[in-house]
């Protein structure tokens, strides 16, 4: 009953079990969700028409923002992403991604790095 929305939050209460309860419910809650899109990233990165050496510099990156996310450590796999979109920006810079790649990366990490900030606390 009453259900009010705050954000990424929906925080209602109702007395489901005889006793008046608030209940929440977070989107986007769960860092599985945030590595399930890394592991679809890096299905992308695979595919790019691309160096080999860029590629795998691209991946390992990724690979170790999932190693901080499965470590419950999200202000490392933020700043992880973080330096990958600067990567991803170097890349493009000297010719090595398109405008289009750099930009599907970037928008991708970002979206990821949004789903890791709503996952903390």
């Amino acid at each position: 009953m009453f259900p009010a929305i705050y954000g990424d939050r929906i925080v209602w209460h109702d007395d489901r079990n005889g006793n008046w309860d608030i209940y929440m419910f977070t989107l986007y809650s769960n860092p599985v969700d945030a590595i399930e899109e890394l592991e679809t990233l890096k299905e992308y990165v695979n595919d790019l028409e691309a160096s080999r050496s860029t590629t795998k510099n691209l991946i390992k990156k990724l690979d170790g923002v999932i190693s901080m996310l499965d470590k419950d450590e999200y202000e490392k796999a933020t700043d992880k992403l973080e330096d990958f979109i600067d990567t991803v920006e170097k890349l493009k810079d000297q010719g090595k991604l398109s405008e289009e790649q750099a930009e599907d990366l970037i928008k991708d990490a970002e979206t990821i790095i949004k789903l890791i900030e709503n996952s903390e606390g």
